[in-house]
Formats: structure tokens, sequence, C-alpha cells
């Protein structure tokens, strides 16, 4: 049964991954070098993802190397530069992560938080982004078990989104000034969504 140990093999190579980068979000975990951890986390996504065999496997790690991309870009968000081509990368690959099958379950809680995490860092709007984190929310309400990370990253994005939009309209008709790259609150929120993917693939269980 070579197919089966070799898929076996990716699927253990992908928990790993996935659990190494979930134990470098967690901030009650001291790093040696952050910047540096995160590099080699993105280098060995993308040398596991060159030699990735299955579609489902393939798809994983487009995911996990789009969750490390935005991780790498949201400083640069926070300053009120992100980078358009880091960005338009990611969004090339999580559609790649679609075209590869991925499930509803597996849209909703890998594909469509980081789609709207990507959507704001590109500057598409608090009013888009929060149609966008409100698709994302009532997804994971029907994909996933009552309580999930997901939902409650869902609703926090969204509640951010609109509250910036409010408080950017508000500014812009009082001085003029054009929005900046949001409140604290939204990024708050963007970290959220980023730490909120998990390990492996979650489902609602029916009983």
């Amino acid at each position: 049964q070579p197919e089966l140990v070799a898929a076996l093999a990716e699927d253990v190579q992908i928990t790993r991954l996935e659990a190494d980068v979930a134990v470098y979000l967690d901030p009650t975990i001291d790093k040696w070098n952050g910047a540096a951890e995160l590099q080699a986390l993105a280098r060995r996504a993308a040398e596991f993802l060159a030699e990735a065999k299955r579609p489902a496997a393939r798809a994983a790690m487009l995911v996990l190397s789009c969750l490390l991309a935005l991780i790498q870009e949201l400083p640069w968000h926070l300053a009120g530069s992100a980078r358009p081509e880091a960005l338009d990368d990611v969004a090339a690959k999580l559609r790649q992560a679609r075209a590869l099958g991925a499930d509803r379950e597996a849209v909703a809680q890998k594909v469509l938080p980081l789609e709207a995490v990507c959507a704001v860092m590109r500057g598409g709007g608090a009013s888009a982004t929060a149609v966008l984190a409100q698709l994302w929310s009532q997804e994971c309400a029907a994909c996933l078990a009552d309580g999930d990370a997901c939902i409650a990253s869902a609703h926090a994005l969204k509640e951010a989104l609109v509250a910036t939009e409010a408080a950017d309209t508000s500014v812009k008709s009082a001085t003029g000034a054009p929005a900046g790259s949001g409140s604290k609150a939204l990024h708050q929120a963007l970290q959220g969504v980023l730490s909120s993917l998990g390990v492996g693939w979650r489902r609602r269980f029916v009983s």
C-alpha cells in the first residue's frame, strides 16, 4: 500500500507544521527570535508545497503558506504600507486552494478567514470586507461546532470593521483626511483571525 503510506506521511507532515505554526502564534510561549522562526516556518511550508502530491495536501500547504505570508505582512499593514505584490500572491494561492477541491468546512475554517484578512490588508474598504466577514461567520456557524474559535474571530472582525468604517467616516467628514490603516480593535481582530485557524480540520458532528 505505497499510496496509503505516502498519504499518511503527508498528513503527518502537515499536522506537524500546522502545530509548529500554532506554537509560534501562541503569545504565552517565548520566542528566541520571532522573525527567524517565522522565516523558517515559511521555508518549510514552501518546500513541502513543492513536494506534495495529493490535491488535499497541496491545498493545505497553500493555505498554510498564505497564513504565514499574512503574518509577515501584518506589521507592514499596521504601518500603513502593506505590500501589494505579497497580498496579490496570497489571493492567488487561496484561489488555487479552492480550485484543488477544498470542501465547505475547510473553506470556512481555513480559506475564508485568510481571504477576509487579505481583503482588509489590500484596502478593500470596511463595508466590503465586513460583508466578507459576515459570510465567513455564517459559514462557520453552518459547518463548525458552536463556540468554535473561528466563529468568535469572524464576529470580532466584522464588529471591528463596522466600527472602523464609522470612525473613518466621522474623521473624514470632520477633517477631510483619508482613512488610515484601521483602529487598534481592527488590528487585534486581524491577529485573532490569524490565530484562529488551528491544527487539522474541524467538523460539526451531528448525533
